[in-house]
């Protein structure tokens, strides 16, 4: 196993800890994606749905990807091995202008920065969380964006487009963020 192996292998398993404050990444692409697939997953272990968007009569957690790149492709590949909220995983691939309404997570890729507003739209305050792979997208609407500050991988939260949406966040993941956007 090379050292680039072992360096995502640690990372990984740091985030699965639940210590991504530890995580100082100076990774490959393919390691980065990595790493956010694994942030994006942790991130649905610490937000709540409503019952009727997540319960019993949704048999699968919908991750709609809008875009491409490293982590879009990571993340389809995930379907194979994950389980978000208990859930096997079904994915859409969308464009912007698209109704988001039966997804639980979007993720948006960096070159769909260009129609982050007309994604935001198309959720319009229903309970899907949109992970943003655009420094700064949280402090335009998305409800959590990656950042990077030096060499590690972090993420802000919008606490007002969280609290729109409908969905509970946990206090330990908005105490990891930096929060952005008005205050309550």
């Amino acid at each position: 196993m090379g050292i680039g192996r072992k360096w995502v292998g640690v990372t990984v398993w740091l985030v699965l800890a639940g210590h991504p404050q530890l995580v100082s990444a100076d990774l490959t692409a393919p390691g980065e994606a990595l790493l956010k697939v694994q942030y994006i997953e942790r991130f649905t272990r610490f937000v709540d749905w409503p019952p009727e968007q997540l319960g019993d009569r949704h048999p699968l957690f919908i991750v709609c990807i809008a875009g491409t790149g490293s982590v879009a492709s990571t993340l389809h590949q995930a379907a194979a091995f994950e389980r978000f909220k208990g859930k096997p995983l079904a994915f859409r691939w969308v464009r912007a202008g698209d109704d988001l309404g039966s997804c639980h997570l979007v993720y948006l890729s960096p070159d769909e920065d260009h129609n982050l507003s007309a994604y935001l739209a198309s959720v319009g305050g229903r309970a899907v969380l949109t992970v943003a792979d655009v420094p700064g997208a949280a402090g335009r609407g998305a409800i959590i964006s990656f950042y990077r500050q030096g060499d590690r991988v972090l993420f802000e939260i919008n606490r007002a487009a969280a609290d729109r949406s409908g969905l509970r966040f946990s206090s330990r993941l908005l105490r990891l963020a930096r929060l952005v956007g008005p205050e309550k």
